[in-house]
């Protein structure tokens, strides 16, 4: 475990109150991490050409479209067409094959997303109020963490077949 997050994007009939999972998307809207993790930052992404051939990536993300995702975007990141720490981070976790905990429910209100620098407000989703998790969660299945993982790729991140060419263009032109 590197990161633990308050967020889900989760719609609200996927949500569980009464559980957290363990995802490879490391919400960074009310998060923590420890100084063991943190070190382990590669803001430069200096293993990321390394990392996108290795097995660990494509066992990490068996679907193509996803791999091919990640590959803009940190090459963009990397050189200098984006510029995010949140992206460094997520790379970092995923190089060291952590993970993420993740609320079952919505834990933070992110009060600034009306203009933020590196996000599309416009993202159906984002905006969720807070709701109560029980005082007794427990670890969600590998089942409901896939399929959570998948929501917020499909949705949030907005991959698919076709992906999202606008923000892949910009990325790749910028």
């Amino acid at each position: 475990i590197m990161h633990i997050g308050g967020s889900n994007f989760l719609s609200l009939e996927l949500q569980d109150k009464n559980g957290y999972y363990l995802s490879k998307y490391p919400n960074v809207w009310g998060w923590a991490t420890w100084k063991r993790a943190w070190t382990k930052m590669d803001s430069r992404l200096q293993m990321w050409e390394k990392f996108m051939w290795s097995d660990k990536y494509k066992i990490l993300f068996p679907d193509f479209w996803e791999r091919k995702y990640w590959e803009i975007i940190s090459n963009a990141v990397k050189n200098g067409k984006a510029n995010s720490w949140a992206y460094r981070w997520q790379f970092s976790i995923w190089e060291n094959m952590g993970k993420s905990i993740s609320p079952g429910v919505n834990l933070v209100e992110n009060i600034g997303l009306s203009s933020g620098t590196h996000i599309n407000t416009n993202v159906k989703g984002l905006r969720k109020k807070t709701e109560n998790i029980s005082l007794r969660t427990k670890l969600l299945n590998e089942k409901y963490t896939a399929m959570a993982d998948d929501y917020v790729m499909r949705k949030i991140y907005r991959v698919s077949p076709l992906m999202d060419l606008a923000q892949l263009l910009y990325y790749l032109f910028k």
